[in-house]
């Protein structure tokens, strides 16, 4: 399990006056008074890693706030809290991209959008790109039943940020920022009122929830899978038709109306992952052709050509650009 998930899993099995910390190399938790901790991590079993995570607890509502970066590889999971108590989380992503696997559910989750998971069953999350997120967590109880409904209803779904989602996300985000001028009484109340804004927040979402078409729902699991295996330099239309128990016609229809095809979808999105690399300080040391040939290219004429079209520039001028800048 890597740090960032360690961090989650002892947010919920630890007290929140401190979290105890992996001895991975993180660095020591940082306590914040009245409830809050502030725990920060610098490296994640010898894979860089930094994060900086903000929790507080609320009646019966937990509160984070983690600010990542990068994490393509999977961090796999599952929590509970000491007491045995199970939990659903809503995640609201602010900045970055984040992709969440539960079952059969493939969720790739945006900025300004929210979603809904049950972390004691086992998932796996990776951040695609740096990250902003807040996540509330809710007990499994009687009373959170909502929560379990719209998880039944929802496939990959996400929910954009408006609504009551938007007073939900507001009101956890200002009880973490008031919380040491907040008293124990109000503390309380004020999870009880979160609680029952993240009801709302559900109910909305079944009322107003939009009809999403087969083709998008195919074309964002379609979009799942390549983002999975984007290193893999056999990815191509027939390995994800074979995977996918579909038609490479089906795979064309589903991207017909997407702005770009299924392969330029593939290649432009590789050509992203290697210039964050190139422009990564982390990655000063790896070749132009490792960090390539590890997005999948196989061939490095192909990769300056590509790379060339797509940003205007050769890869060695944009990495010597930014390093000149910084």
């Amino acid at each position: 399990m890597t740090t960032a998930a360690m961090l989650a899993d002892s947010l919920l099995r630890t007290p929140l006056d401190r979290i105890a910390m992996p001895a991975a190399g993180p660095q020591p938790s940082v306590f914040a008074p009245f409830g809050l901790t502030r725990t920060i991590a610098s490296q994640d079993l010898g894979d860089p890693f930094d994060g900086d995570m903000l929790s507080g607890e609320f009646g019966p509502v937990r509160l984070c706030r983690i600010a990542a970066q990068r994490h393509p590889e999977n961090r796999p999971g599952r929590h509970t809290s000491r007491r045995g108590t199970a939990f659903y989380k809503l995640v609201f992503q602010l900045r970055g991209t984040a992709q969440l696997e539960q079952g059969a559910r493939r969720t790739v989750l945006r900025a300004n959008q929210w979603s809904i998971y049950d972390v004691s069953r086992p998932y796996t999350m990776r951040n695609l790109d740096d990250l902003d997120q807040l996540a509330i967590l809710l007990p499994k109880r009687k009373e959170f039943d909502f929560a379990e409904q719209l998880l039944r209803a929802v496939n990959d779904e996400c929910f954009e940020l408006a609504g009551m989602g938007t007073v939900l996300f507001n009101t956890a985000q200002s009880a973490l920022d008031q919380a040491q001028s907040i008293g124990n009484t109000c503390n309380a109340e004020l999870g009880e009122m979160m609680a029952e804004l993240a009801k709302l927040a559900v109910l909305e979402n079944f009322r107003t929830r939009p009809r999403v078409s087969t083709l998008e729902t195919a074309r964002d699991r379609i979009k799942g899978f390549i983002l999975r295996n984007l290193s893999d330099e056999d990815l191509n239309v027939d390995r994800i038709a074979t995977a996918l128990s579909c038609s490479k016609r089906y795979l064309h229809k589903v991207f017909s109306d997407d702005g770009k095809t299924l392969t330029q979808f593939i290649w432009d999105t590789r050509l992203e992952r290697c210039r964050e690399d190139l422009l990564d300080p982390r990655r000063c040391s790896h070749s132009i052709t490792q960090i390539a040939f590890s997005w999948g290219f196989t061939n490095s004429a192909h990769f300056s050509r590509a790379f060339r079209n797509r940003f205007g520039c050769s890869a060695r001028d944009c990495r010597r650009e930014f390093a000149e800048a910084a």
